[in-house]
C-alpha cells in the first residue's frame, strides 16, 4: 500500500483515483472561512435584501421603485454588503485556483486513463 493508511489513500497515492474539487479546495493552502462576524454580516445583508425587495414588485411608479431600491442598497451597505461580496469573491478565486490546479494534475495523469474494452 506504499505507506497509505487506507485502500482509498493507496489508490489516490498511486493515481488510480483522482481527488475531487472539494478535496482540492479544502486541502490546498489556508481555505477562506467565514468568521462569526462575517456570517452575521451575510445574514443581515440577506435579511435586508429578501425582506425589502418584495416591496419593489408592486411599486406604483418608477420613482417609488427606485426609492425602495436605493433604500435596500443603503441598508445592505450599512450592514457590510461590500465586505460580504469581497469575501465571496475571495472564496470564488480560491475555488478557481484549486480547480485549475486539479485540472493540471489530471492532465499529468492521462497516462493512467482507462480505455474502454472492445468486444472481440
Amino acid at each position: 500500500m506504499n505507506g497509505a493508511l487506507t485502500s482509498i489513500g493507496s489508490m489516490v497515492k498511486n493515481g488510480l483515483i483522482v481527488k475531487t474539487i472539494n478535496q482540492a479546495v479544502f486541502s490546498a493552502g489556508n481555505p477562506c472561512r467565514w468568521t462569526l462576524c462575517s456570517r452575521q454580516k451575510a445574514s443581515q445583508v440577506g435579511s435586508v435584501i429578501t425582506g425589502s425587495s418584495w416591496k419593489m414588485v408592486p411599486a406604483a411608479s418608477e420613482e417609488e421603485f427606485n426609492a425602495l431600491r436605493d433604500e435596500i442598497i443603503r441598508k445592505a451597505r450599512g450592514h457590510g454588503y461590500d465586505d460580504v461580496v469581497a469575501f465571496s469573491m475571495q472564496q470564488a478565486e480560491q475555488l478557481f485556483r484549486a480547480r485549475k490546479a486539479m485540472m493540471e494534475d489530471l492532465s499529468k495523469l492521462r497516462q493512467y486513463s482507462c480505455r474502454p474494452r472492445t468486444m472481440a
